[in-house]
Order: C-alpha cells, then sequence, then structure tokens
C-alpha cells in the first residue's frame, strides 16, 4: 500500500529540490510518496499569522495507516529531518509599517474526511528532543481530536515543551490572540 502526503514549501529558495531529495527518496522506500510544492520568487500576501513557510499536509487516514503499517517511527525520523532542514531559517514580513524578521514556522496540517482540519505549529526554540517528544504526543492529541472535532471545524495547535503535550486553540482564539499581540 503507497501512502501519500504533501509539503508545501510558502518561502521561495527555503529549501532546494535537492536537499529535499533524501527524504523524498527516503520515505518512498518506505511506501510513502511526499509531493512538495516550491512557491516561485515574488511577493506574498497572506494572513501569516495563520501561515507557516513550509506545511506538511497530511488526512488523518495516512496517520492511521502509518501507525497499523509500523511506519510511524520511519515518519518520525524523516519529520525530523525535515524539520533541522527548515529550523533557523528566517522569513521577513514586508508591510507599509516596515520590514519584520521572524523564524520559519513550519506545521502539520492533518485533515479528516468531514473536513475538520487542525494545524500544529513548530515554532520558537524546540531542539530536536521537543520535536521528537512533540511527535510522540501527536497521536495522543489526534485521538482527542477525532473524538471533539466539529465538522469543518479549523483549530491550531501548539507544543508545550514543559506538560509535553499539544495545546489546541480554535481559529476564532487564535485570531484573538494574533490581533492581542499586535496592539502591542
Amino acid at each position: 500500500m503507497k501512502l501519500e502526503c504533501h509539503l508545501i514549501i510558502r518561502v521561495p529558495n527555503m529549501v532546494s529540490e535537492s536537499d529535499m531529495e533524501p527524504i523524498v527518496s527516503g520515505l518512498r522506500n518506505n511506501n510513502v510518496e511526499l509531493n512538495c510544492y516550491y512557491a516561485k520568487g515574488g511577493l506574498n500576501a497572506s494572513a501569516d499569522f495563520l501561515g507557516s513557510a513550509a506545511t506538511l499536509i497530511l488526512n488523518f487516514e495516512f496517520l492511521h495507516a502509518m501507525i497499523n503499517s509500523g511506519a510511524y517511527d520511519v515518519f518520525k525520523h524523516y519529520v525530523i529531518l525535515l524539520f533541522k532542514k527548515l529550523h533557523g531559517q528566517k522569513v521577513y514580513q514586508i508591510s507599509s509599517s516596515g520590514k519584520k524578521e521572524d523564524k520559519a514556522v513550519f506545521s502539520i496540517e492533518i485533515k479528516t474526511k468531514d473536513e475538520t482540519s487542525i494545524t500544529y505549529n513548530y515554532e520558537g526554540n524546540m531542539s530536536e528532543k521537543d520535536i521528537e517528544n512533540s511527535l510522540n504526543a501527536f497521536l495522543k492529541s489526534l485521538d482527542k481530536m477525532n473524538k471533539s472535532a466539529i465538522k469543518h471545524e479549523l483549530s491550531y495547535a501548539s507544543f508545550d515543551t514543559k506538560s509535553k503535550e499539544w495545546v489546541h486553540k480554535t481559529i476564532e482564539e487564535k485570531i484573538k490572540e494574533y490581533r492581542s499581540s499586535s496592539d502591542k
């Protein structure tokens, strides 16, 4: 059984196809097809507080198939490699008020059949061990999502390195958080 997932790189030149080749071929050797989509040069207008520089898009069934086939550890290994490629990269937001430098955010977006979606954001100073802990907590978090999700709901999660758990927020909570932080 061949599994498929997608990686969207939204920041031009952040990572090249040749950088990704070891990850793509390693996953392919384990029956996982990773389709990569790279942004081309130019300006990108978006709600950047919701977006990330790179997003790995999976569906819920993909993860269950991965777990049932025993390939989840292989998947974790390649997600950590991907994180290492992207971690520490800088992105720039240009607006009428000037240019702002930020660290790139990497995310994993999970979608279910009923179009419920949760985005797991990897932001801040996370170590490789934090990433590993987050991937271990990932399954528990997804189980909660599957039981409590509302159809067509969008939510976001960030990893709390102290509790080693994902903290979930609805899209409305995320927008309020962004607005209050931008008012400061």
